[in-house]
């Protein structure tokens, strides 16, 4: 992925006082503040957390960024200010810095909003009175996120077509818990991100295999090297295809597991793409028993009966029969 940073912007939106400080000029892209930006734009893009919306019709974000308008300072402040109102009215929304970056990945033109919450920390102060040096520890409340630390708010808008790629995070707006980004600053669809469906996704084939197949390892084996073998290659998969690999046969199971996804507010229609790091975690499957005994199994060997067998015992319980092993 190729990601080259053409201009950048950083507003300071402190609620802890009663305006924004807003730069006028755009950030000197020195080395270190493009590796910076790119870095953060590169761990946005390689996780799960991020959820795909498009903006509503009315949307007052969309509209800004698509006036036309080439004063990326300007757009900038106008977009800055309107977040940091709805922080001031909604205490708590956290205080952090704003970066705007105009970004070209790949050959496509993005806008990249990246809210960096402050972070507490300490460090050193100096001072020299009357001739006395003295090192000292003081609190420092507004420390920027690291370039490489978890993305807590952040939105990368495809300039072209006007999709969004959306981390955001829930605060209290009016009482209730709500995505303040989605709802009111860019005005957009709300979604689940892939880290989220996959979530939904096996929760909901537990509960339709202890429904269903009760004790019946063979379905369960059969699901977990589908689910891997569909992911495992970092491609996009659609959830009906998953659908039909994991319950094709019956067709009411099938119908089941659509229609419980559906009340999670998964779509089939909706497509599954996973990072290598979510991949990893499926390449072994874990068992764990009441006794607190577990068992992590490579999934090439999960289906394999030569190495691994399932037995299923006439009181219910289950023995694993781990073979040709050598120590």
């Amino acid at each position: 992925m190729e990601i080259q940073i053409e201009q950048a912007i950083l507003h300071v939106l402190d609620t802890n006082i009663d305006m924004p400080v807003l730069s006028d000029v755009l950030l000197e892209l020195s080395e270190d503040v493009k590796n910076f930006i790119v870095t953060r734009i590169d761990k946005f893009l390689s996780g799960d957390d991020y959820k795909c919306c498009s903006f509503e019709q009315n949307s007052e974000f969309s509209r800004l960024i698509q006036s036309g308008s080439d004063d990326f300072v300007a757009v900038t402040q106008q977009l800055a200010r309107r977040l940091f109102d709805i922080m001031k009215r909604n205490p708590d929304i956290l205080s952090a810095d704003v970066m705007f970056a105009f970004a070209v990945i790949d050959g496509n033109a993005y806008l990249f909003l990246d809210k960096m919450n402050y972070r507490e920390t300490y460090i050193h102060h100096f001072e020299n009175t009357d001739g006395l040096k003295n090192n000292s520890i003081i609190r420092q409340r507004t420390v920027l996120p690291s370039p490489k630390s978890k993305i807590d708010e952040a939105a990368l808008v495809n300039l072209e077509d006007g999709s969004i790629k959306l981390i955001e995070r829930k605060f209290e707006i009016d009482g209730s818990k709500d995505f303040y980004l989605s709802a009111c600053y860019l005005q957009c669809s709300n979604s689940i991100s892939a880290k989220q469906k996959l979530a939904v996704i096996t929760d909901t084939v537990k509960s339709i295999n202890q429904k269903y197949y009760e004790n019946d390892k063979d379905v369960q084996n059969h699901v977990a090297s589908v689910l891997y073998n569909e992911v495992s290659e970092n491609k996009e998969t659609t959830i009906e295809d998953l659908c039909d690999n994991f319950y094709g046969d019956s067709a009411s199971v099938k119908q089941e597991f659509i229609q419980e996804l559906k009340t999670k507010n998964v779509d089939v229609r909706d497509t599954l793409k996973v990072s290598p790091g979510i991949v990893r975690k499926l390449e072994k499957q874990s068992i764990k028993t009441s006794s607190g005994i577990e068992i992590k199994i490579p999934i090439e060997l999960y289906e394999n009966e030569d190495s691994v067998e399932f037995i299923n015992n006439p009181d219910g319980t289950i023995s694993i029969l781990v073979k040709n092993i050598m120590l």
